[in-house]
């Protein structure tokens, strides 16, 4: 961000991030708001809810011992988008991410609790974007992150039936219009 913001120092700067990416753009926003106008997280990964209590207790105690091993995301690959085309497309990519380490899995963890525990102080503007049908992290999660932070300008968009990738869903030209007019009305002309 820093080259960014020395490349255009009086240009605004908004962050936008999709599941993880969701997560990390608040946690790094949350911490040095600095020069950031605003946060737009998409499908934010703020629960672990799909993960069941014994297979999170078993990862963090192999993680100690074993933090390197890989282990399979068990993403349901078929909750990504309505968009059949796009969907076989994303699944042939050969730089998508099918497992994680250990102690990745138990940092992301740590990451969604330390972040729900700065949502209080979050203060710059925000806007939240889910799918109804979402599976791979359910629209409670944006919910909760709306419900939390302690922004007065804040605004979720829930998408009826849309699923988790929403920059690739049926309805994507919707949520980049949604998008635009959230960052429109907050960009001086």
């Amino acid at each position: 961000l820093g080259i960014i913001q020395a490349s255009d120092p009086d240009g605004p700067l908004f962050l936008i991030g999709m599941s993880l990416g969701g997560l990390a753009v608040v946690n790094y926003a949350a911490r040095r708001p600095a020069g950031i106008q605003g946060v737009i997280a998409l499908s934010p990964a703020f629960s672990t809810a799909g993960i069941p209590a014994w297979r999170g207790m078993l990862i963090s105690l192999f993680a100690k011992v074993l933090p390197a091993l890989s282990i399979r995301t068990k993403v349901n690959d078929q909750g990504l988008t309505r968009d059949q085309a796009l969907q076989a497309k994303f699944l042939k990519d050969p730089l998508r991410q099918k497992k994680l380490t250990l102690r990745l899995a138990v940092e992301i963890g740590s990451t969604i609790r330390e972040t729900i525990g700065m949502l209080q102080q979050f203060r710059l503007p925000l806007l939240v974007m889910h799918g109804t049908a979402d599976t791979i992290v359910p629209s409670e999660a944006g919910k909760l992150l709306h419900a939390e932070a302690g922004s007065s300008d804040k605004q979720i968009v829930l998408f009826d039936g849309a699923l988790h990738s929403l920059l690739m869903e049926t309805n994507r030209q919707e949520v980049f219009e949604q998008i635009h007019s959230w960052l429109s009305a907050r960009i001086p002309a």
